[in-house]
């Protein structure tokens, strides 16, 4: 009898991750991706007279809490902040204007440095067709894999928060939280060998279906790229 109720368990939690597996999940809809050459300049209009992405360093906050620097278009310069150009290596294409790419860049969230995701554009001459790699994940002790599906217990910063992803089309796709995905969620699936069925869908409640990120490399490389979606408002898709 009782392993017929564990038999009955698991069958009930296959069930449940199926469905899960045919939600779609929204990510942005891009033409390609590209590769561009090193010391490129990324734009913020397609013009080689535009506004450069520039990575400000503020060398009075060295050996603080913080390393200071701060990524932004280029205003007037300041050397006391070492400005420098960032530069683009494979990024993916929203659309073609002319000579130009539109793509979206993403230095990601560095300890210490303020982020910038956001649009930009990248002279075509200096990019070159790549294509995407089946992406791997190697779950930490803190994660749960599911068919398509990980899920994270995040215990940095002094927060226990639950992350989730999803492998779609190539890329792994982290999960937007309708809400601050806290303690009770965690403990609730972290330690059980088995977690429920209503654990599940509990935790499925708390995200939406829109992609917060993308991670994905590209062949011939082990090198991962991460894009946050936080000024995304391009064009997308339903996977």
């Amino acid at each position: 009898m009782k392993r017929k109720k564990i038999y009955i368990l698991l069958t009930m939690i296959g069930i449940s991750l199926q469905s899960m597996g045919q939600q779609k999940v929204i990510v942005p809809k891009f033409q390609k991706y590209v590769k561009v050459d090193a010391g490129v300049n990324i734009r913020k209009s397609p013009s080689t007279t535009s506004q450069r992405l520039i990575e400000y360093y503020n060398p009075e906050d060295e050996g603080g809490e913080s390393s200071g620097i701060t990524v932004k278009w280029e205003e007037a310069r300041d050397r006391r902040y070492k400005p420098k150009a960032v530069n683009a290596d494979v990024v993916p294409v929203i659309s073609e204007t002319g000579d130009w790419y539109q793509v979206y860049y993403s230095n990601g969230y560095d300890w210490g440095m303020e982020a910038f995701s956001g649009v930009a554009y990248i002279s075509k001459k200096f990019c070159h067709d790549v294509e995407l790699a089946p992406i791997s994940f190697t779950p930490s002790k803190n994660a749960r894999t599911f068919k398509d599906y990980i899920v994270e217990i995040d215990e940095g910063g002094g927060d226990i928060v639950v992350n989730l992803w999803k492998h779609l089309g190539g890329v792994l796709v982290r999960l937007q939280s309708k809400q601050f995905v806290g303690w009770d969620e965690a403990e609730k699936i972290k330690d059980k060998e088995n977690p429920t069925d209503a654990n599940f869908r509990h935790l499925i409640t708390l995200f939406t279906n829109k992609a917060s990120s993308l991670t994905y490399r590209t062949k011939g490389s082990n090198e991962e790229y991460k894009i946050n979606l936080d000024e995304y408002k391009g064009p997308t898709i339903e996977m």
